[in-house]
């Protein structure tokens, strides 16, 4: 009869341990218990130890991974990479300050959830002149995680004697729409500006406004 009671004690003991969900957070911290809820932002928790009502809410940002009990089919197997766009981009550009056509590198220098702050740097060529741009550009996230509506504004040197009077170009302010999954897919901006041509000297400068695309791939 002993024998009986400390198998089904073991057991019992077995389960309680095996059903848990495990949290790993960046501080290093791990978490054993049941996971409530997740969401856009925010993980309900409940410690093993913890009293019946009570709960832990985390933000998904301060998580690097989620283990969840295989018996738990309500959720699958989370990491960081879940909840965060792919944070770097590389595209062909038309239009916008690199000029009719240019080669762009694209990186998330500041994130969070629904927020990315973004640089780009490439090398354009407007009519027979050739540039090195830049972008800096504000996003945020509408609609799902992958959606973003961009601000921004830019900037271009020439670094060719092709043309005299243009050698510095202008795009601002940068209104756009953004496409940038969680992971290696298909990368896709379209924006309006004001494109404007600065000369060196005290001329004039010329300011029109400009429809431009970038197309390529993030990861």
């Amino acid at each position: 009869m002993k024998q009986i009671l400390f198998f089904i004690f073991f057991v019992f003991c077995f389960q309680l341990i095996e059903a848990q969900d495990i949290i790993y957070k960046k501080d290093d911290k791990i978490i054993a218990g049941k996971v409530i809820s997740v969401d856009s932002a925010v993980v309900v928790f409940k410690e093993i130890s913890a009293p019946k009502d009570q709960t832990i809410s985390i933000s998904l940002s301060d998580i690097k991974e989620i283990k969840f009990d295989y018996s738990n089919s309500k959720f699958q197997t989370k990491t960081n990479s879940d909840y965060v766009r792919a944070k770097n981009a590389v595209s062909i550009g038309i239009g916008g300050t690199g000029g009719i056509f240019s080669i762009n590198y694209d990186r998330a220098i500041f994130e969070t959830d629904n927020f990315f702050l973004s640089a780009k740097v490439g090398i354009g060529s407007w009519l027979s002149q050739t540039n090195i741009n830049a972008h800096i550009t504000s996003n945020f996230n509408f609609g799902s995680t992958m959606n973003y509506l961009e601000f921004g504004l830019g900037g271009a040197a020439a670094f060719g004697q092709f043309n005299k009077y243009f050698r510095y170009y202008a795009s601002l302010p940068i209104i756009g729409y953004r496409l940038q999954p969680k992971s290696e897919r298909f990368f896709f901006r379209v924006y309006a500006c004001t494109f404007g041509l600065i000369k060196d000297s005290s001329n004039d400068s010329y300011f029109w406004p400009m429809l431009s695309i970038d197309l390529g791939f993030c990861f």
